[in-house]
Order: C-alpha cells, then sequence, then structure tokens
C-alpha cells in the first residue's frame, strides 16, 4: 500500500492482486471521486485458521491480550497461535506476515508503532513457544489504517485492535 497525509486528510492506495478467476478488491473511481470500497467481513468463527489462510490469504489470530498501553503479549497459551504454528509445521514452504492493527485513538505515528510492536510481540511468542523458524515470520504494523469496524464506538474500536496472519508463499 502507498499511504500519504496531509494535516486534515490521511490517503491510502491498495493495490490488490488475486489469482485468474478469483476475487480481489477493486475499488472504482467515477466523476465525483473515489467510492467507497465495501467493508471485508470478519472471517467466520467456523472456518479454521488454516482454512481462512488457504482461502482468503489471510485470518485474524482471535483470543491474543495484550498488557494494557503496552506490545507485550500477556503470558498463556493461545489457541490461535497453536493453530497457525499446526498450520506452518504441516506447510514447511508456507512463510506469514503477522500485521498488527489499531483502533484510532491516538496519532498515526504511535499506532503503526504499537501494531508493529505487537506484531513482533507475536512473531517472538511463535518462535519461542512452537519452535516456528523467524526466517518464516514477518511482522508489520497497519495503525489503524485498515479498520474493520467503525472507531466511534468501544466495541467497533475493540474489533480494530488485531493481530492477523497474511500468506506469504505456499510451497
Amino acid at each position: 500500500p502507498l499511504v500519504s497525509r496531509s494535516r486534515t486528510a490521511g490517503f491510502i492506495q491498495v493495490i490488490s492482486v488475486s489469482a485468474p478467476g478469483g476475487e480481489g478488491l477493486r475499488p472504482t473511481v467515477g466523476a465525483g471521486g473515489a467510492e467507497p470500497v465495501p467493508a471485508i467481513d470478519a472471517p467466520s468463527a467456523r472456518e479454521g485458521l488454516a482454512a481462512q489462510l488457504l482461502a482468503r490469504g489471510h485470518a485474524e489470530l482471535p483470543g491474543l491480550t495484550f498488557a494494557t498501553g503496552s506490545a507485550t503479549l500477556s503470558e498463556g497459551r493461545y489457541d490461535s497461535l497453536a493453530e497457525l504454528a499446526g498450520f506452518l509445521t504441516e506447510n514447511p514452504g508456507a512463510s506469514v506476515v503477522l500485521v498488527g492493527h489499531t483502533d484510532a485513538t491516538g496519532s498515526l505515528e504511535s499506532n503503526i508503532a504499537i501494531s508493529r510492536q505487537r506484531a513482533q510481540s507475536v512473531r517472538d511468542r511463535l518462535v519461542s513457544a512452537h519452535g516456528i523458524a523467524a526466517s518464516r515470520l514477518g511482522a508489520e504494523g497497519m495503525g489503524y489504517l485498515a479498520p474493520r469496524d467503525t472507531n466511534l464506538t468501544e466495541e467497533g474500536r475493540t474489533r480494530n485492535r488485531r493481530v492477523e496472519a497474511v500468506l506469504l508463499t505456499l510451497d
């Protein structure tokens, strides 16, 4: 993505590539400017993480908790990390990038920093607790640039705070 901003607005250009016959986001521009891009629905809880990665190319890692105001992943077992580690173990040619997301509270710079640090914390846990090679895992932060829901309600802000795994390679 290409991101730019002015004092009063932020702009994001996203190019989506999909396999022939596959579906990708196709934003359109009309005479009056850019038309809104439909929101991406949250993955169904009924689908397993592996199925989401294979079908959509990305999957949210639910249930992760971080210390308040911190990027440190709280101690404990996380089923979503165990499931991702299992997928990566079963697919030794696969690699993913972990992408942190925040709500829109605070500056863009601080949100990108904390989201990247949280993704890094998840990456570190996959390496240390699950034995996944660090070379197969990336960590990036999007801050509030890819909201899943409105930032006008606490419920929406909570949904926007997440870490996702994005499938990069699958051999």
